[in-house]
């Protein structure tokens, strides 16, 4: 079946016409329908942005937390590593004393080999009649010999013992002092001189 429009065209209402006609005819609930949609978008927002509020403050509480964390953990690798530095330092004073042990020891033997042969070439040198009371030596080599003999020309001869010996160079005479043990007279002494270090595996 066909249908034929025999409206004219100046009374045929558009749908523009038909919303206004009806929202003239409907004004109040247009209006109410209205506001419940404004009202109904801007309680949906609002829940959204409450979501999302709620969302970011978790998510910064946690990286506050997290940030808290890895500051903690910071400190603790600082007063670790600061722990470490007191540490190595503590060693390197160590290994410098022990360096200078071993120095001192190396030093100290070859002054011991040095010191037991000067000793028996000053045990050589000594003649008759004289004893010795101290014996002082230096690390530069100088010798400082007192005792004491029955005669003055046993320190003279002991004296020019010492000179004669290669070992020993300077030798000088300090002083003498009469004194007695006992009854007995006796001269009490002191000399100088240098040792000669010797050069190794020598006698």
């Amino acid at each position: 079946m066909d249908r034929v429009n025999l409206i004219p065209d100046d009374l045929v209402l558009t749908w523009k016409d038909r919303l206004l006609g009806f929202v003239d005819r409907r004004f109040w609930l247009v209006l109410a329908w209205t506001v419940i949609v404004v009202w109904s978008c801007h309680g949906a927002l609002f829940i959204r942005q409450n979501l999302l509020l709620t969302r970011y403050t978790k998510e910064a509480s946690r990286l506050e937390t997290k940030q808290a964390t890895v500051k903690a953990e910071l400190e603790n690798n600082k007063a670790y590593l600061a722990q470490l530095d007191q540490v190595e330092g503590q060693l390197k004073q160590q290994l410098q004393r022990l360096m200078q042990q071993i120095a001192y020891l190396s030093t100290y033997r070859e002054r011991q080999g040095e010191l037991a042969s000067t000793l028996q070439e000053i045990k050589r040198a000594i003649p008759y009649g004289i004893w010795l009371t101290e014996l002082e030596s230096s690390t530069e080599g100088q010798l400082r010999i007192a005792g004491g003999a029955f005669e003055d020309r046993l320190i003279t001869q002991f004296m020019s013992q010492l000179k004669d010996n290669p070992r020993f160079t300077n030798v000088a005479f300090s002083f003498t002092r009469k004194a007695k043990i006992g009854k007995t007279g006796i001269v009490d002494f002191e000399v100088t001189c240098q040792t000669v270090a010797t050069s190794p595996g020598s006698s």
